[in-house]
């Protein structure tokens, strides 16, 4: 499955049947913290960068 991201350096949004808009929160060299709308209550997102 491919998806078409949009990145606006604050928040990066996608089409999964309908829009996903996924607000980044923090985003550096070791972590992404992002706040996303989808489908259901919102959720924070925290993902560590694996070297």
């Amino acid at each position: 499955m491919d998806y078409e991201y949009e990145f606006d350096g604050q928040s990066f949004i996608y089409e999964s049947g309908s829009e996903i808009v996924n607000d980044i929160n923090t985003l550096n060299d070791t972590l992404l913290s992002f706040t996303t709308d989808a489908p259901g209550p919102a959720e924070t997102i925290e993902c560590l960068r694996v070297q």
